[in-house]
């Protein structure tokens, strides 16, 4: 659905290029996955790096 509403937008209207961006980020973590080489959270691999979310608020 995002795809049939960015096309029919004007091609230099922000909302446009947020949608393309969107898109092409979504494309990039479907890639990553299937290659095994995405994880879901920063630091994963190193615990110490992790920040909770009370720690990120208040940053």
């Amino acid at each position: 659905m995002t795809q049939v509403i960015s096309e029919v937008l004007p091609k230099d209207s922000r909302e446009k290029k947020l949608l393309g961006g969107f898109l092409a980020g979504r494309e990039h973590i479907r890639r990553a996955i299937e290659k095994g080489d995405y994880s879901l959270f920063n630091g994963e691999e190193e615990p110490e790096r992790q920040v909770t979310i009370d720690q990120f608020v208040r940053r």
